[in-house]
């Protein structure tokens, strides 16, 4: 897969995910090690739902191409954003220290996960956004135009933007 996707110019990703061959920090990493030309759609909160620290999927940040944004706590895979343990100020500083030039995205989805965690989206994903767009505004940090989101309604087919950098946010 790997020489299919360069052969197109594209790069080949593996979303952490509580269901994917990338299920711990270290066997993503070991998973990027064997084939060097891998990169890793970082999901936090996959991690965290699992019981894994915000310290431990730092170690992953050198091979991350692509980071979804939301808010975790252990044994809840997605949280209300002020009561989430990832702290994006430090994720953000960072992937900047390593020249990180990749996307960002809110991902908060209306699913089975949200409703059981009582976590409404309509209102987290704004309040996401706009922590996001506040630590993304900082004069040291990464630019803002690598900054996209889903839209609540689940589609993982486009993401949303003003072609500025950041998106709006259309309930």
């Amino acid at each position: 897969l790997i020489d299919i996707a360069s052969a197109h110019g594209l790069r080949l990703h593996v979303e952490t995910d509580c269901d994917s061959c990338a299920r711990t920090p270290a066997t993503a990493e070991e998973l990027c090690r064997r084939v060097p030309q891998l990169a890793l759609s970082l999901d936090y909160s996959h991690f965290i739902f699992l019981g894994h620290s915000p310290q431990e999927v730092e170690r992953l940040h050198p091979f991350t191409d692509h980071v979804h944004v939301r808010q975790a706590s252990p044994g809840r895979i997605v949280e209300l954003v002020e009561k989430g343990i990832i702290d994006y100020g430090r994720v953000l500083d960072d992937l900047k220290r390593r020249g990180y030039a990749g996307l960002f995205m809110v991902e908060y989805l209306a699913c089975g996960e949200t409703d059981q965690c009582g976590v409404d989206v309509a209102v987290e994903t704004p309040k996401m956004i706009a922590t996001l767009e506040g630590l993304l505004s900082a004069p040291s940090s990464i630019s803002h135009q690598n900054f996209y989101y889903m839209p609540i309604t689940g589609d993982r087919s486009r993401p949303r933007s003003d072609g500025k950098g950041g998106g709006t946010f259309r309930p």
